[in-house]
C-alpha cells in the first residue's frame, strides 16, 4: 500500500543476527482459530503496562520529564527536560566534569539512533551496535557514572517494547508460515528467554495491558511456496489481538478481511482511546491507491462504524502514534494526529481532530531557523494534559528550542507558550 503519510506507532530498534539463529520449535500450528502458544518460560508479570520504545527520536517520556539522546559530533549526550521547571539538563551531577568522555553518565560515543531510553527509575539505555554483536544495557547514575551489562544471543530480534522490568522483540525475518520467534530481557538479571508467537503474527503497537499482534487466519496451513503462500492468503482473514506475552493471555479485538492494497494490515491504522482505526483504499491501474474511508472499531463495545464515508483531502493521512503519549499515567486522548503530504511542493503540515467535535485544526505556527516551511512539532504530553513542542531548529533538523503550551493554545494558534531553558553545552 502506497501511503503518502508514514504512521508512526511504534518504534523499532533492530538487532541484527548474532553467533548463530535460535533454536526455536513452533508451539502451535496454524488453524481458523489457533490457540495461543505459551512462553518457553514464564516470567513473574511485570506491574507496569506496555509501552513502544521511541527509535525514531530516541526520547522517552515520562509525563513528568523528557529524556532524550542528543547527538553531537562523536557522541551523542542524555539530556533531561523536567516539565515542572521547565528547564533542560544533562542527566550528569558529576562534580567537574566536562560531559566528553565514557567517565560522564551522560556520555554515549555512538550514534544516538542506536541507543533508546528504556526506563526512566532506574534511568537505563539500551544500545545495540551492529550486526553481531549484543545488546548492551546501561544502568545510569548521574551522579556516580553508568555500568554496563551484556546480553547474548538476542539473534535477528528487533527490541521495540518495555513494561519496566524486561525488553519485548520479534524476530521478522522468518516465513508467514512459521511460528514467529519473540524474545523476552529481564533487565535486573540479564536473563534472555524465547517466546513463540502464532505463524505470521507481527506486534503492531500496545494496547491496554499487553501488545497489540496481528495474524492471518486460514482454513488451513501457510504454505512456503511463495506463489502457493500469495494464492492462500487472498481467502484470509486479519485477526487483532490483545497479547500479553509474560501470561500467554490472548484476547481478540477485531477480525478484518484480507486486503490485497495492505496484505499484511488490511488498511490498519493507528490506536487511540482503545479503539483501532483502518483506512480503505481503492487501488488504481496505474498503482496507485484511493483512499475511500476511516473506519474504527471500537472492541470494548463490539461495535464497527466509519468515522467518514470519504476523506477531507486525498493528502491527508493519520499520524496517530503512541508516542506523544506518557509512559506512565494516562494514556487516553482528545487529539488524533494527522498530516498533509504534498510531494510535489515538499509540504507537509500537521493537523489534529478533535475527537469531541470532529474538527480538523491545523498547526499554523512555524519553526524559528529554518529557511523552509515546517510547522512546531508536538513531542511529547504531560501528566497534566499539556505538549511538548519543538519551536527551532537548525537546517540539520537539530532541536534548537522547545516549549510548552496546552493543545487548545497551539491549534488557536496562539504563541503564548512557555519557553524551555535549553542546556547550553
Amino acid at each position: 500500500m502506497k501511503k503518502l503519510i508514514p504512521l508512526i506507532l511504534t518504534a523499532a530498534l533492530t538487532l541484527a543476527a548474532c553467533a548463530s539463529a535460535p533454536d526455536e520449535t513452533p508451539l502451535t500450528t496454524p488453524t481458523p482459530a489457533p490457540e495461543a502458544p505459551e512462553p518457553t518460560s514464564t516470567p513473574a508479570p511485570a506491574t507496569t503496562d506496555f509501552y513502544p520504545l521511541e527509535s525514531y527520536t530516541t526520547a522517552f517520556n515520562t509525563g513528568d520529564a523528557y529524556y532524550e539522546l542528543v547527538p553531537y559530533p562523536g557522541h551523542a549526550l542524555l539530556l533531561k527536560t523536567d516539565y515542572a521547571t521547565a528547564a533542560q539538563t544533562v542527566c550528569c551531577t558529576m562534580p567537574n566534569c566536562a560531559h566528553d568522555s565514557e567517565a560522564c553518565p551522560a556520555y554515549f560515543t555512538d550514534d544516538p539512533g542506536r541507543n533508546l531510553v528504556i526506563t526512566d527509575d532506574p534511568l537505563r539505555v539500551c544500545h545495540v551496535e551492529d550486526r553481531g554483536c549484543p545488546v548492551q544495557i546501561y544502568t545510569v547514575d548521574p551522579a556516580a557514572g553508568k555500568a554496563m551489562q551484556e546480553i547474548n544471543g538476542v539473534g535477528n530480534c528487533d527490541i521495540a517494547y518495555c513494561d519496566g522490568t524486561a525488553l519485548y522483540g520479534i524476530d521478522k525475518t522468518v516465513l508467514p508460515s512459521e511460528a514467529t520467534p519473540a524474545c523476552r530481557i529481564d533487565l535486573a538479571s540479564g536473563q534472555l528467554d524465547r517466546v513463540t508467537m502464532l505463524p505470521s503474527e507481527l506486534m503492531l503497537g500496545c494496547y491496554d495491558d499487553g501488545l497489540l499482534t496481528v495474524h492471518y487466519v486460514t482454513d488451513a496451513p501457510l504454505p512456503k511456496n511463495g506463489e502457493e503462500y500469495a494464492a492462500a492468503v487472498q481467502s484470509a482473514t486479519l485477526e487483532f489481538d490483545c497479547w500479553d506475552p509474560r501470561t500467554g493471555t490472548r484476547t481478540k479485538l477485531a477480525e478484518r478481511p484480507y486486503n490485497p492494497t495492505d496484505a499484511r494490515f488490511s488498511g490498519y491504522d493507528g490506536t487511540a482511546n482503545g479503539k483501532l482505526y483502518f483506512v480503505d483504499y481503492l487501488p488504481q491501474s496505474d498503482g496507485t491507491d484511493i483512499k475511500l474511508s476511516l473506519t474504527v472499531v471500537d472492541p470494548a463495545m463490539g461495535t464497527e462504524e466509519k468515522m467518514w464515508d470519504t476523506w477531507p483531502d486525498e493528502h491527508f493521512g493519520l499520524s496517530i502514534g503512541q508516542r506523544i503519549l506518557p509512559v506512565h499515567g494516562d494514556q487516553s486522548t482528545r487529539w488524533l494526529g494527522m498530516c498533509y503530504s504534498n510531494s510535489g511542493t515538499n509540504r507537509e503540515i500537521p493537523y489534529f481532530m478533535d475527537l469531541e467535535t470532529g474538527e480538523i485544526k491545523e498547526v499554523t505556527q512555524k519553526r524559528e531557523g529554518l529557511s523552509y516551511d515546517r510547522r512546531v512539532t508536538v513531542l511529547a504530553q504531560t501528566n497534566d494534559g499539556c505538549w511538548l513542542i519543538e519551536t527551532a531548529a537548525d537546517e540539520q533538523r537539530s532541536c534548537l528550542g522547545m516549549a510548552l503550551i496546552t493543545p487548545e493554545q497551539l491549534l488557536a494558534g496562539s504563541t503564548d507558550w512557555q519557553e524551555i531553558t535549553m542546556w547550553q553545552g
